[in-house]
């Protein structure tokens, strides 16, 4: 068989006899013993039918007389492996249009999704996300409610690869059908989504974030009942629980432009009763939210605008400097709206900590939150604030303040003519008599 792999593969099935080929390959599928290697047989069996694609028309019915018989086995196994070789050729079946056998199947693993073991429910999984991936799931024949609702449940599963597989489908149905099924079931799926974010996989995270989203962009979810769940979430002492939950903050935020208002009234309300720790975390989320949002109204910058300078003030470094790192993200969708003089008095309170530049990541936040305020307040202004410290006697703040000029000069050279200093036609003689 890993012979026939290597050949096929680099040979494309190019002048082979198809028939005696499939046939041997079917014998050896079916002989196997449970001590066999089983990965060989399936790379082996897949790299053939993927190879030939479109020729493998007239042999699929025997093939699959083959694959239900083995569904239908006592061995767990058996199954297992079935339901492996299906998830590699199922673009090859939809290819030779026989989208009646990849709907039965369809309907055959989800009745058998509960009643297997876990790790034929893995297997299972994954032929059933494969041939979703193929037919679509608007060409689904399967309930959907009944659908959601067995994923729902097997996201409880203890295996990870059950997890992840689950959250997959769960997303492609919210974004293909989301409107079949109903708000309660999106609700709830909504909640088992949410406690993925405790799982210690990334990988779990990750799908769990993407599917909330896709389930945020279909209205599948209320904003009112979910973003309080969130800002709960910012409370917990998980690390990994708060960033994911900033990000489905900062999804749910850009979504549903009207939730903006909810997002930021529930994050205030957070940050003013909270500790510093939740008051870290809820600037975070700000700065999430105003790089996700689009254009931004003067309103939300003046409400903010306070809660900002109280962390700009405050004593503690990292709180410093995850309220610059949110003075970031809003001057830069808050260009052109004619509200400088908020930026100027942000800037105020930023321009203090470039003393406290010690660390590479300080600085590059710092600097970054000066080259916003300079595209949204100009050259000009900036340039005012560093001549007060380029000739300071101290070489450690002339270094500080000549960095940002440089920036400034590299970035808009020519909007700094205007504001260099004139010199009268007497100091220009006088110069060159002296020359």
């Amino acid at each position: 068989m890993e012979a026939i792999e290597k050949v096929v593969f680099h040979f494309k099935g190019c002048d082979i006899g198809v028939g005696v080929l499939i046939d041997g390959i079917l014998y050896a599928f079916n002989e196997q013993t449970i001590d066999s290697d089983v990965v060989m047989m399936l790379n082996g069996f897949g790299t053939v039918v993927n190879s030939l694609g479109k020729r493998m028309k007239p042999h699929f019915p025997q093939i699959c007389d083959t694959l239900n018989q083995r569904l239908n086995s006592q061995s767990e196994k058996f199954r297992k492996q079935s339901a492996d070789l299906i998830s590699r050729i199922a673009v090859v079946i939809k290819q030779c249009e026989m989208d009646r056998f990849l709907d039965d199947l369809c309907t055959l693993f989800f009745e058998r999704l509960e009643l297997e073991y876990a790790e034929v429910q893995d297997s299972f999984l994954e032929a059933l996300n494969s041939i979703i991936n193929v037919i679509g799931v608007t060409k689904m024949t399967l309930p959907m409610n009944d659908l959601v609702v067995t994923l729902n449940r097997l996201l409880d599963n203890v295996s990870h690869k059950v997890q992840e597989v689950c959250i997959n489908i769960l997303g492609m149905i919210a974004c293909d059908r989301g409107n079949y099924v109903s708000e309660t079931n999106w609700m709830m799926t909504c909640f088992k989504i949410c406690e993925k974010f405790m799982e210690p996989k990334k990988v779990i995270r990750t799908a769990a974030i993407n599917t909330f989203g896709m389930m945020v962009k279909v209205k599948a979810v209320s904003p009112p009942k979910i973003i309080p769940i969130l800002m709960d979430n910012l409370v917990t002492t998980d690390r990994r629980v708060c960033i994911w939950s900033t990000v489905a903050i900062a999804i749910v935020a850009e979504v549903h432009s009207r939730s903006s208002d909810l997002v930021l009234i529930e994050m205030m309300n957070k940050y003013y009763v909270s500790d510093r720790d939740v008051q870290c975390r809820v600037l975070k989320s700000l700065a999430f939210v105003f790089e996700y949002v689009g254009d931004l109204d003067k309103a939300y910058i003046s409400a903010v605008t306070p809660l900002l300078e109280h962390a700009l003030k405050d004593t503690n470094a990292v709180q410093r400097y995850l309220a610059v790192s949110a003075v970031t993200q809003m001057t830069l969708k808050a260009v052109g709206l004619g509200v400088d003089d908020l930026l100027i008095h942000l800037l105020n309170h930023v321009w203090p900590n470039i003393l406290d530049m010690d660390s590479p990541i300080v600085m590059k936040v710092v600097m970054e939150a000066i080259d916003a305020m300079r595209k949204a307040l100009g050259s000009s202004v900036i340039l005012n604030h560093c001549v007060q410290g380029m000739f300071h006697p101290a070489r450690r703040v002339r270094d500080v303040y000549w960095m940002i000029y440089n920036s400034v000069y590299v970035a808009d050279q020519d909007a700094l003519v205007p504001s260099y200093p004139s010199f009268s036609n007497r100091v220009g003689q006088e110069l060159q008599i002296f020359i």
